[in-house]
């Protein structure tokens, strides 16, 4: 993608998004580059679902206010 295509900030920065991948990026990463205001956006690790699993169990790892 080309520079010139990438969103910028007030200031012309580009925008960093910080998208899942299985063992990088995960919850205590996103929290720490948070404190130092290093992203504009961040996404959660999927769900994996199990054939047979109690989504319940699941869901109950997931906080959709983890950077709040």
């Amino acid at each position: 993608m080309s520079r010139a295509l990438l969103p910028k900030d007030p200031h012309g920065c580009p925008y960093l998004f910080l998208a899942p991948m299985e063992g990088v990026g995960d919850r205590c990463f996103r929290k720490a580059i948070a404190t130092i205001g290093g992203f504009d956006e961040a996404v959660r690790d999927f769900l994996r679902v199990p054939r047979n699993a109690h989504v319940k169990s699941l869901a109950r790892q997931y906080e959709s206010d983890e950077l709040n």
